[in-house]
């Protein structure tokens, strides 16, 4: 069994930031999963929300910031120890390129529609080598589908809060290996 950190050591440190994500690998975890946007810009960073309201205290969404302007907001807007900012996932394949621990990564993609962030995704995947390290997850199938037209070699899952009538076989059907349900839907698939 695998020990993923969902958003890094969100208990007690700010959610998706490289604080939380660093604490995460140092308490043993085996991996990382946290979330990626799309800023105004271009440049993929890890937040959860398509809002800043909630770990920014800043009722702005991630899309209509460049990378810059996101800079300037602190990222640990519950937690008066600290002051995080969103981080890329650039900075964040720098740091873990060399680390001994699987990264999943959700693409958010579904409030808004990020054009191309798959395609900017697999660039940055491929231009660190981590594509042996890297499991990416959705709840848009269609970008888990897409990621799978650009390479069909990376480890994809799909997301779902809903109870699929045949998860097994909707998930064989599109040839995709992995299925992350929603937790309390677990007794109610089998």
């Amino acid at each position: 069994m695998l020990n993923i950190a969902h958003r890094g050591f969100k208990s007690s440190y700010p959610e998706n930031t490289m604080l939380a994500l660093n604490k995460a690998i140092e308490a043993g975890a085996c991996g990382i999963e946290f979330d990626i946007h799309l800023t105004k810009d271009g440049h993929l960073v890890i937040i959860h929300d398509e809002n800043l309201k909630r770990t920014c205290g800043v009722d702005v969404f991630v899309k209509d910031l460049s990378l810059e302007e996101l800079k300037t907001y602190d990222a640990s807007y519950h937690y008066e120890d600290y002051e995080e900012k969103i981080s890329t996932l650039r900075e964040y394949f720098d740091y873990a390129k060399d680390l001994d621990i699987i990264t999943n990564i959700e693409i958010k993609n579904g409030i808004y529609f990020y054009e191309n962030i798959e395609e900017k995704l697999y660039e940055l995947i491929k231009e660190f080598n981590m594509e042996d390290k890297i499991i990416i997850s959705s709840f848009n199938h269609k970008s888990i589908l897409k990621m799978k037209e650009i390479d069909q070699s990376l480890e994809l899952a799909f997301l779902e809060e809903s109870i699929l009538a045949d998860p097994v076989g909707y998930v064989k059907e599109n040839g995709i290996k992995n299925y992350h349900p929603i937790a309390q839907t677990m007794n109610m698939i089998y």
